[in-house]
């Protein structure tokens, strides 16, 4: 019997369960990384009751949105701030407003 065909003495089976186990682990994550990293992911094809999504969900677009341009600079506003002499004037209507509102609630019959 050619030496690759005979089994391991027992010192050595121990080292070969535990490089088969290292190996298998490897190439567990090595699948479920790639699995995460398909264009189709698993969950699209589970059913509900395993954790896939449920039946009413849109599908997913075709082409992959563009990420947000973070470092675009946004266009000039047209709108100029408003001067403080437009500021105060805003400040007094909106207390006129707020006066008038009071006035109105204070009158009102109560139910």
């Amino acid at each position: 019997m050619t030496a690759w065909l005979r089994p391991p003495p027992k010192h050595q089976s121990h080292r070969l369960q535990g490089r088969c186990r290292g190996v298998a682990l490897v190439i567990g994550l090595a699948v479920s990384l790639a699995a995460c990293a398909s264009p189709n992911p698993i969950a699209d094809n589970l059913p509900t009751s395993m954790g896939g999504l449920p039946a009413n969900v849109p599908a997913r677009p075709a082409v992959a949105p563009e990420f947000l341009r973070v470092h675009d600079m946004p266009q000039q506003r047209e709108a100029k701030p408003l001067s403080e002499e437009e500021r105060k004037q805003l400040e007094a209507d909106l207390v006129a407003v707020r006066a008038r509102q009071e006035s109105i609630n204070i009158n009102a019959p109560t139910r």
